[in-house]
């Protein structure tokens, strides 16, 4: 399966390179200046309560405790927000190249439009990073089993968008059912490229990352028709 998923990728990607790269290269920009503003806007801000709430005290006092943590809340929100709308908006893209389709930009920004949308980026981000951290706390393979349990998450909701939350996640376990290694030894698979990035300062990343993606919108693609097969 792995061979295969992987010659399809490429076959996908052909002639698609350049766009591949160029909105890899986005993605990673955006997630570091989103980062970069809101630590910097904390940072901003933290001082203003240190001085405000503690003053000579040794000790902050229960309003500056409240307040710090209602910034941190925010922070979080708004990370966990951004990485949802650019992680549904890349798969939304690898998706439709991996079915044949031209990659549009405009689907990269799609979860960008409309505050529902974002809401349903920062639910699925949330709920599926909780849930494999409360696993890893038991042990790291528990984690890495619902990791790839819940792996396809993502791609379920952008095929049904009329699933909530909850509902991608249990279809994603219900096709992940018996193929969890499959996926795990196609991640194997890529190690080679990912060490590569590591020797290249990351350069090689901006090819590594789409290549990965689009694999994995084909390894999506196959265990739903496995599964609508088996189910018929």
């Amino acid at each position: 399966m792995t061979g295969e998923l992987k010659k399809r990728a490429l076959a996908s990607l052909s002639g698609k390179w350049g766009f591949a790269v160029g909105l890899t290269f986005l993605y990673f920009v955006l997630s570091g200046v989103a980062s970069y503003i809101i630590s910097m806007v904390m940072s901003v801000l933290y001082i203003p309560v240190v001085v405000l709430f503690m003053g000579e005290k040794e000790s902050i006092s229960a309003g500056g405790g409240l307040l710090f943590g209602l910034l941190f809340v925010v922070m979080f929100v708004a990370l966990t927000s951004i990485s949802g709308v650019l992680t549904l908006g890349g798969y939304k893209v690898c998706l439709a190249v991996s079915r044949g389709n031209e990659g549009k930009f405009d689907d990269f920004f799609s979860f960008f439009a409309g505050w529902q949308k974002m809401v349903t980026a920062f639910k699925v981000t949330f709920f599926v990073s909780l849930y494999t951290m409360l696993w890893s706390l038991l042990l790291v393979i528990p984690g890495i089993i619902k990791a790839l349990s819940y792996s396809l998450t993502y791609f379920v909701l952008l095929d049904h968008p009329e699933y909530t939350v909850h509902e991608a996640i249990a279809e994603s376990k219900r096709l992940m059912d018996g193929n969890k290694w499959n996926l795990f030894v196609l991640g194997l698979s890529f190690i080679g490229w990912f060490l590569l990035s590591a020797i290249t300062f990351s350069i090689s990343q901006l090819w590594t990352t789409p290549y990965w993606a689009v694999t994995f919108a084909h390894f999506y693609d196959k265990v739903s028709d496995e599964k609508q097969v088996i189910a018929a």
